[in-house]
């Protein structure tokens, strides 16, 4: 049976949104037809489910018209007017929302009127609006907006001197939302192109969008912006820094500009754009990780990752819970640096928002990073053992903490066998990116041979393996390794 679309949409509303769209069905402005009410009335008391298979549409169809036999048509015809209204009430109560959108538009049409005083009045609130109002995707596009209307009204009303300025706000508005757009949509493309690997030939607007970007028009446009004090060009420059920084990611300019600018404008824009300006300048990392692993570069992060806590700017809007696979990043990160009391504290006040059906796993998962660097080797193994190998990070992040704690417990057994099955696991799975795979099995070939010196302690096999493990770029456990081996040495 295929369901109706005045059901599925039915099935979206909460119970406060079927209220109000019963008052809208009963205003006469927007339906003079009480029988769609009264339909309306049939339906919901099958809320919230909506299930068809319960709705007997010829005993519906017989309330609604007592004495008549069933008419399907009939029936279609009153599901796809209710459905058209539905769809009118659902746009109403968006545009509603948004005061902006009420105020341009009322603008717009004082003008068409001839409402010249109104207009004079409406413009100047207007413009008080925008300037409190928190920038996001469309700010920019209300200003083009209002620009052109008092452009419009200049014009009309034979005001031609005023009208070079006003089309310079115009234009300046206009170049400002293109510059934001085009900055973004680079932005996407070359995020997918690094995890998808796109090309441009793929994409020819994105190409034409590149070759606009690295003209050196943009520099200069906000070179200018500086220089004539325009309020917004440092909330331009952002998107250019950020996106420069993605495309050129060992220069080191182009980010530190970047989250400069960020950390000093980020209360000007609203929470959904505070989230994406943010998550653009975390998503950098591991880019640039691939250019330069320096501890300057997690440190970095580190720095990111607290400012958007603080801000309480780590989860998109609109969402409920820390994402499981953000959360260990984080976390990691704070192991990279060698953070032990702040990852703790990290984990004991945000473990509750991840996932529900994340969470225990995670939490044994990092509980057991937090006894291994507490030197509580076996707790360490206990925890471990409480996690579920549901997802592919999970199964390796595991296996190596296993394996570190193996080393200090003097398991050599448990490790050698552990090897081996590991890197089955690694030459075998599919799911696994060609880069994960290499990393890991790097590090399983250190870990084989940091296990054969600690008992054959050869004094050139050591230096060769302190040689390999320092140039051996984004080493997993970098610093365990060369502590491990100087305790190594230490002991001849």
């Amino acid at each position: 049976m295929v369901t109706s679309k005045i059901i599925l949409l039915l099935r979206r509303l909460n119970k406060k949104e079927l209220s109000k769209f019963r008052e809208f069905l009963c205003s006469p402005y927007f339906n003079n037809k009480n029988k769609l009410v009264q339909f309306y009335d049939k339906l919901v008391k099958h809320a919230p489910e909506f299930d068809e298979k319960k709705m007997k549409k010829a005993e519906i169809y017989e309330s609604l018209y007592p004495g008549s036999s069933y008419n399907i048509q009939v029936y279609k015809n009153l599901s796809s007017e209710l459905y058209l209204r539905a769809r009118e009430f659902l746009a109403i109560e968006k545009y509603r929302s948004n005061d902006l959108n009420l105020s341009v538009d009322l603008l717009e049409k004082l003008e068409s009127a001839g409402a010249d005083e109104l207009f004079k009045i409406e413009l100047k609130n207007l413009r008080g609006e925008l300037n409190k109002t928190k920038y996001n995707d469309i700010h920019f596009i209300y200003k083009f907006r209002l620009a052109l209307t008092e452009r419009n009204f200049l014009y009309h009303r034979s005001r031609r001197t005023k009208l070079n300025s006003s089309g310079n706000e115009e234009s300046n508005e206009l170049l400002k939302y293109y510059f934001i757009h085009a900055f973004r949509q680079r932005f996407d493309f070359e995020s997918l192109g690094m995890n998808f690997n796109l090309h441009e030939s793929e994409n020819p607007a994105m190409a034409h969008i590149r070759k606009q970007l690295d003209m050196g028009l943009v520099q200069q446009a906000i070179e200018h912006m500086q220089e004539t004090k325009s309020k917004d060009h440092e909330i331009i420059a952002i998107f250019y820094y950020i996106l420069m920084s993605f495309r050129v990611p060992e220069n080191d300019i182009y980010f530190r500009k970047a989250k400069e600018l960020v950390f000093k404008n980020i209360n000007k824009f609203d929470r959904s754009f505070q989230f994406e300006v943010s998550d653009a300048l975390y998503g950098l990392f591991s880019f640039r990780m691939m250019h330069n692993s320096s501890i300057e570069n997690y440190r970095d992060t580190f720095d990111i990752i607290n400012f958007r806590l603080k801000k309480k700017i780590y989860r998109e809007s609109g969402e409920s819970h820390f994402d499981a696979i953000s959360f260990r990043a984080i976390f990691l990160t704070g192991v990279k640096l060698k953070e032990y009391e702040w990852l703790r504290k990290f984990l004991k006040k945000y473990i509750h928002e991840v996932t529900p059906g994340h969470r225990d796993n995670l939490f044994n998962l990092l509980s057991s990073y937090n006894k291994f660097f507490e030197n509580k080797f076996e707790e360490s193994l206990d925890y471990l053992n409480k996690v579920k190998y549901d997802i592919n990070l999970y199964k390796m992040d595991v296996r190596k903490i296993q394996l570190l704690n193996y080393y200090e417990l003097d398991l050599t057994e448990q490790a050698i066998s552990l090897i081996a099955s590991f890197r089955e696991f690694l030459n075998t799975n599919k799911d696994l990116t060609e880069d994960e795979s290499t990393k890991n099995l790097k590090m399983l070939n250190l870990y084989s041979r940091l296990l054969k010196l600690k008992e054959d302690k050869n004094e050139f096999d050591l230096l060769g393996l302190k040689t390999d493990v320092d140039k051996t770029p984004n080493v997993l456990y970098k610093d365990w390794f060369i502590e491990k081996i100087n305790e190594i040495h230490k002991q001849k």
